[in-house]
């Protein structure tokens, strides 16, 4: 990644965000390189890149070069459009690539520029949603894969928005770990975000609650239901499956942590009132089973005292 000279904006315009991705796709056809995610802002770019034994920073000086040169001949300015050196990070493992590819499509929401990642035009994440979007040098399968082969867009999507969790930003949506480009080491900001998604988890302290996937495990053990029943479509479902389901929107409002939206989007409804019904379905049984309702709490109260 790199940001603009200076402080200044480096994409000033969609027109210089398309002249950059544009400039990408060249650096793609002409170069044994792989781009698998990018998002270009205002001020800064992200691109999730692997060289096939290139010099990467080389490749991304050529891209940079290139682009300075557009941009001096569009705006008419002298000087560098991008600030020196860009950062790059390397990329140790899967896990890793699709926390990465989340960092990245996140960035416009973060920012609050936008209340959806798709809202972005500038970024991979329509691509990953709707093959349509994407350009021709754009790599989906490698993160796609891991999602599955059928259903894999939406768990895809369902995995980006989960980053809406309770660490990751306040009562407005907004990160509460600090801007992109807040003062301090820029390296070393990017690495602690990156690790507290790898271990999704809330923040130290007794601000943190279970996240949705915790929830799920939890749940699952505790009602002896196979954990990929609670993500699988109506078909495959159980009556296990369902409860289970239900069981997770009605502890997920409980805590206050989570949007509606956010519990439906990570479960696969289509829908909030499809999600609403399920929590009044469960309650119901709760209410005729008072067992359930006991469960359900002791499984909430053993993730606040100690989430794993």
């Amino acid at each position: 990644m790199n940001r603009g000279a200076a402080g200044c904006r480096a994409f000033p315009s969609p027109e210089d965000a398309a002249e950059f991705l544009g400039l990408v796709g060249e650096i793609c056809r002409t170069c044994p390189v792989e781009v698998h995610a990018y998002c270009v802002m205002g001020n800064h770019y992200h691109l999730l890149i692997r060289a096939l034994g290139l010099d990467l920073e080389r490749v991304m000086e050529s891209l940079e070069g290139a682009y300075a040169i557009r941009h001096a001949r569009r705006h008419g300015a002298s000087g560098p459009s991008l600030g020196g050196k860009g950062l790059t990070l390397p990329v140790h493992r899967s896990r890793h690539l699709l926390v990465v590819s989340r960092y990245i499509h996140r960035n416009p929401v973060e920012a609050g520029l936008v209340t959806r990642p798709e809202d972005w035009p500038h970024s991979s994440f329509r691509a990953y949603l709707n093959p349509a979007f994407a350009p021709s040098w754009l790599r989906t399968a490698a993160i796609l894969g891991a999602f599955g082969s059928i259903g894999a867009r939406q768990r895809y999507r369902s995995f980006v928005e989960e980053g809406t969790g309770n660490w990751a930003g306040n009562s407005r949506g907004r990160a509460r770990i600090g801007p992109m480009h807040a003062d301090g080491d820029l390296r070393e900001g990017i690495l602690r975000r990156m690790a507290i998604s790898m271990n999704e988890r809330g923040p130290a302290g007794p601000e943190r609650a279970p996240t949705l996937a915790m929830l799920a495990r939890a749940l699952s053990r505790e009602f002896s239901v196979p954990e990929v029943e609670v993500r699988l479509r109506p078909a495959g479902r159980t009556a296990g499956g369902v409860l289970v389901r239900g069981a997770l929107v009605h502890a997920a409002l409980g805590l206050g942590r989570y949007r509606l939206r956010e519990i439906a989007v990570w479960l696969g409804y289509r829908s909030t009132g499809s999600a609403v019904r399920a929590a009044i379905r469960f309650r119901e049984a709760a209410v005729a089973d008072r067992r359930l309702a006991e469960r359900l709490r002791s499984v909430v109260e053993r993730l606040r005292a100690k989430p794993s």
